[in-house]
């Protein structure tokens, strides 16, 4: 689920503030890109996370500028700021607020779904962040925003002055419709990921009809949704971008999308999860290609239930097996996403692997040749132990999915 932005600011009367103490709770990526955003604004963003995690030194990958890189700043409640963000799950809100919220503050909540709240602006960020231990933070953003609220005039020239704009003033079915947009992508990606649907069936009418049919299967008085402008346009343009994705090298979006659609996919999960009751009361009598599609992925099922043949065989012959190849890696495999070796164990595929494609080694393995603890292995849709590290027996014609870990927000 796209996670959610609080932004809390104490009433000063005034918001002619050239730069602003940021502090941000959150370490995930859409934190850590907003922090990076506001120092590109001249703003000093200081970061504290909610389960302790250090805070790390990230490369930047953002689309349409050159490359850069963020060091986090941490704070504590003793350090005066301006500006507080809240760049965390919706189920850690409350506790966040509680820690960290300061009480007299005005509230901006960013999310694509947000539960109401009183008192509180609720935000639609157009931003795209996941972070990649091999690439850094990736983030594709126009800056835009919408805002679901007009009962606070200054929240617009805040908005403005921290960096975002445009502002555009939407009612709360639009806005509800933004949070079934990103619903209907999600369940495009979960299916293309679990190999429902290919590439080319990704269409902008495939997507439509899925939120059509979401927007039907939701309708209640306090969830009136409708399609928001610029949805049809957003559909064709990600449609033609999943059908013919660009250079990895080049592409942030291309990357952001693989890495919402690798293995465990907490996003796509945690947002749907809003709207599996709902289907499963309205969403039976619907039928065709997207009702299928969204029963899929509202069935509960985790991408490591996808396949019911065992992980490993007992034996010693020599196994054809197929490796499935990260976006990311892609450019050492000659643009493959599939490749097929032969193989006993799974360490020994990727040291096929490394034969056939002599680039790939510092990829695959680290300097004491063992797996470079980066790469989370599946096989056959299950995860193998991190602590086998790749002894597990493959049979024949078991696929071999490689994913580089991720870290989200």
């Amino acid at each position: 689920m796209r996670p959610i932005l609080v932004l809390m600011v104490q009433p000063t009367g005034s918001f002619r503030l050239s730069s602003l103490a940021v502090r941000i709770i959150g370490a995930g990526a859409v934190g850590m890109a907003c922090g990076y955003l506001l120092q590109r604004r001249g703003h000093k963003p200081l970061h504290v996370s909610m389960r302790g995690a250090p805070l790390h030194e990230l490369p930047i990958a953002m689309q349409g500028t050159a490359r850069a890189r963020y060091r986090p700043a941490a704070t504590t409640h003793a350090f005066p700021v301006d500006v507080t963000l809240f760049a965390v799950g919706p189920h850690e809100v409350a506790h966040a607020l509680a820690t960290w919220g300061q009480p007299d503050g005005r509230n901006l909540v960013f999310c694509a779904h947000p539960e109401p709240q009183e008192g509180a602006v609720m935000v639609f960020p157009q931003i795209s962040a996941e972070i990649c231990p091999m690439r850094g933070l990736g983030i594709v953003t126009s800056g835009a925003v919408e805002i679901c609220n007009e009962s606070q005039p200054h929240v617009p020239d805040l908005l403005l002055e921290l960096g975002f704009g445009p502002v555009n003033i939407v009612k709360r079915a639009h806005f509800a419709g933004r949070a079934l947009q990103t619903a209907a992508a999600y369940v495009v990606l979960l299916a293309l990921s679990r190999g429902e649907i290919t590439r080319d069936q990704v269409s902008q009418a495939l997507l439509i009809d899925i939120m059509r049919l979401l927007i039907e299967a939701m309708s209640a008085p306090e969830i009136a949704a409708q399609l928001p402008d610029g949805c049809s346009r957003a559909f064709a343009e990600l449609a033609l971008h999943i059908r013919a994705p660009t250079s990895p090298e080049n592409d942030v979006l291309s990357q952001n999308l693989e890495a919402l659609m690798a293995p465990p996919q907490r996003k796509l999960h945690g947002h749907l999860a809003l709207y599996h009751a709902p289907w499963r009361r309205h969403g039976s009598a619907f039928e065709g290609l997207a009702a299928r599609l969204i029963n899929l992925v509202t069935s509960g099922r985790s991408s490591n239930e996808l396949s019911s043949r065992p992980m490993c065989k007992k034996g010693s012959s020599m196994q054809e097996v197929i490796v499935i190849v990260p976006l990311s890696i892609r450019p050492y495999v000659d643009g493959q996403s599939r490749v097929t070796v032969e193989a006993q164990t799974v360490r020994g595929a990727l040291r096929a692997m490394s034969a056939k494609f002599a680039q790939l080694n510092e990829h695959l393995f680290d300097s004491k040749d063992e797996i470079n603890r980066f790469i989370r292995i599946f096989v056959n849709g299950r995860p193998v132990p991190l602590g086998s590290r790749g002894d597990e027996s493959l049979e024949s014609g078991a696929e071999v999915t490689l994913v580089l870990a991720l870290a989200g927000g």
